[in-house]
């Protein structure tokens, strides 16, 4: 179950993005991430498509797991998603107004760990390791921390970005023509 949100408003969520993909510097104490992955539309009009011909999603998937792949990997916990536009302003407005790494959504900044890097992997940058239009960080963990201890026992495995945002709902015609 999803934690709650101390927003009153039902149309705020607590959106979180798990890792996908990391690599790390075991000497250096770097982890590079994918924080969020966002919406292919295209992959979704055509995955709809395939679920009305096989007759449900799973058959889909099974015929084509690649596309099931691309139209529902960036979908997160809650069931929703970022446009690549937003994902990338949602990115910059990060580093701009909080750059804040805690652990487990504790919100008590660590002094163990902070972000050294991020981007998102545009077209310009196209790193093969990364899905297109991901948002990408490096975080430099203290390797004498705590911190890293429990990263390299895989206490601590994956990533997640926490914010309050109005969701917005989207209608899209996801019908073959």
């Amino acid at each position: 179950m999803p934690p709650s949100t101390t927003e009153a408003d039902p149309r705020t969520q607590n959106l979180r993005g798990v890792v996908k993909r990391t690599r790390r510097s075991m000497t250096r104490g770097l982890i590079w991430v994918e924080v969020y992955r966002p919406m292919d539309m295209a992959a979704w009009k055509d995955f709809s498509a395939a679920v009305k011909a096989a007759g449900g999603i799973e058959a889909a998937a099974a015929q084509d797991p690649a596309l099931a792949e691309r139209a529902l990997t960036p979908i997160d916990w809650y069931g929703t998603g970022m446009l690549p536009g937003d994902l990338e302003s949602f990115a910059h407005a990060y580093l701009v107004l909080s750059r804040q790494v805690d652990v487990q959504h504790d919100q008590r900044p660590t002094d163990s760990a902070r972000i050294v890097e991020s981007f998102v992997n545009t077209a310009e940058i196209a790193s093969p390791h990364y899905w297109p239009g991901a948002w990408v960080v490096v975080i430099e963990v203290d390797p004498g921390s705590a911190l890293w201890a429990d990263i390299e026992a895989g206490k601590i495995n994956a990533v997640s970005i926490m914010a309050f945002c109005r969701v917005v709902p989207v209608i899209a015609d996801l019908e073959a023509p």
